[in-house]
This record gives structure tokens, C-alpha cells and sequence, in this order.
């Protein structure tokens, strides 16, 4: 995903998913279909994408456990069940899509935000490879890094609660 033009709303609303994946709660099927603007064919596309990661994930799982890495195999567990979710949401909101054909497609004023955010956050993933390249590898807290995270984090604040608001508004209008 680094060289995609996350200036273009499919790809801010594909980044979005991901980074709302990342909250402490999951997304439902109607925020996730307001996220692709009831575009049954781009929730398809997402959830094939997403089943795929997650047999690659699972695949990877069982090649470490094989391999006697219990830890790897764990993490590779983690990410596939992470994918799976993310699979199911995408297939649950292009449920409600099909059995609502008159939803209407709202609106998508996220693509600026969810820029920033991103390039908030290789900003920060920069700064981090960065202090460890000059010191040798992890250390202290680098001012520039803390400074980083704080802005990325502020930006990731500011999304949550700016798509709750709409996705709140957007429940109202249909009735949801």
C-alpha cells in the first residue's frame, strides 16, 4: 500500500478500513457499508481480498508450526483471525447492501483526513527506522518519534470520531 494515491476516495476508504479495523471495537456491517458507499462490488472485492490474506496467514501459521516456532506460528494466527474478521464484517455489510437495494450512498468527505493520517503515520515509521538506524537499534524515546506518534495519534482521534458522527447521521437517515 505505500505508492497507492490514498488522494483517491476507493483508496482512502480501503486505507480507512484497515486503520478502523485497528480501533478497540470492530466496525458492524452498516458503518462498513457507509465505508465503501454501498458499493456491493467494492465490499466483493475487499472481502476477497481479505479472505486471501487470511489464508496466507493461516498458511504461514501452520508452515511455522511446522517449524517448531511456536511464537511465529501465533503471531501468523493472530493476523489470519484478524483478517477473517475483517472477511466476515465485509461479507455481513454487502448482505445488508443486497437486501437494501435503495440505500443511499453517502457521502465520503474522509479522503482528505485519511491522507493525512497516512502520511502522519510514515512520517512517524520514518523518524523510528531512523533513530534506530543512528544508534544502533531501539533506545530511549526520541523526542522526533514521541512527536510523531502524538501527531499520528491526534489525526487517528480525529477520524474515529469524525466517522462515528457520520456514520451516526447517516443510521438516522435510513433508518437503521
Amino acid at each position: 500500500m505505500n505508492d497507492m494515491d490514498y488522494h483517491n476516495p476507493e483508496n482512502s476508504r480501503n486505507l480507512a478500513f484497515l486503520v478502523l479495523s485497528d480501533r478497540d471495537r470492530s466496525l458492524d456491517a452498516l458503518e462498513t457499508a457507509f465505508l465503501f458507499g454501498t458499493d456491493v462490488e467494492a465490499l466483493r472485492r475487499e472481502y476477497e481480498s481479505h479472505q486471501e490474506q487470511a489464508e496466507e496467514w493461516s498458511s504461514a501459521a501452520l508452515e511455522a508450526r511446522d517449524d517448531g516456532d511456536a511464537d511465529e506460528a501465533q503471531a501468523c494466527l493472530h493476523e489470519a483471525r484478524h483478517w477473517a474478521q475483517g472477511a466476515n464484517v465485509l461479507h455481513e455489510a454487502r448482505q445488508l447492501c443486497l437486501g437494501r437495494p435503495g440505500l443511499p450512498v453517502p457521502d465520503w468527505p474522509f479522503t482528505d483526513l485519511v491522507g493525512r493520517l497516512h502520511a502522519a503515520s510514515v512520517l512517524r515509521w520514518d523518524r523510528v527506522r531512523q533513530v534506530e538506524e543512528e544508534s544502533g537499534g531501539p533506545g530511549d524515546p526520541d523526542p522526533g518519534v514521541v512527536a510523531a506518534e502524538h501527531a499520528e495519534q491526534q489525526l487517528r482521534e480525529e477520524f474515529f470520531a469524525a466517522f462515528g458522527e457520520a456514520t451516526a447521521a447517516y443510521s438516522r437517515t435510513i433508518g437503521g
